[in-house]
């Protein structure tokens, strides 16, 4: 008899390698076994909280973004992550140097460590359930973390009024980060 698929079992399985080649896996096999993250990033497993720190990370590490939504990849299944809004969030901000030669730098509660910059933009996007404009960056690969309020407010704190005329699109202000601008809604 087949054991039922657990979080713990993905993660006895395949988290003491620590690094996976997980873009150069196709697996052939797509299952639902009940994984989901809330809109606070909170994992869940069939509706009971996933706590352990160490497996959440190793989670986040396999997570992917496909045109058809969230998986957790493996070398040959994938199985599916319902995300209530986006799978991470930005819960801290440093930066460095000032004005145009500002960089500003994000932790996700993953840990991942991310620069904003042409590869990993900051972007204000609506959110389609309830049309409210939600700063994220992209961390990797598709996936984004939302900037939490902390995060937003002192993204706020560094952004720049505009001098030059702008347009009905444009916002009156902006941050630097990496040499390129980012607007702020």
């Amino acid at each position: 008899m087949e054991q039922e698929i657990t979080p713990e079992r993905l993660f006895e399985q395949f988290e003491p390698q620590k690094s996976w080649p997980i873009h150069d896996w196709s697996p052939t096999q797509e299952m639902e076994i009940g994984l989901s993250i809330d809109r606070l990033g909170k994992w869940f497993y069939q509706e009971s909280e996933i706590t352990r720190d160490r497996m959440l990370k190793f989670f986040s590490s396999l997570l992917i973004f496909e045109d058809d939504g969230y998986f957790l990849i493996t070398p040959h299944i994938k199985y599916l992550v319902l995300v209530e809004e986006y799978p991470l969030l930005a819960i801290d901000i440093e930066t460095k140097g000032k004005g145009k030669h500002l960089s500003i730098y994000l932790r996700t509660n993953m840990d991942d460590m991310v620069t904003v910059n042409q590869s990993h933009p900051l972007r204000f996007e609506c959110n389609p359930t309830n049309g409210q404009v939600v700063p994220t960056v992209e961390v990797r690969d598709r996936l984004k973390a939302k900037l939490t309020r902390s995060v937003y407010y002192q993204l706020v704190d560094l952004a720049i009024e505009s001098t030059d005329n702008c347009s009905d699109n444009e916002s009156d202000f902006h941050v630097w980060s990496d040499g390129v601008r980012f607007e702020i809604a």
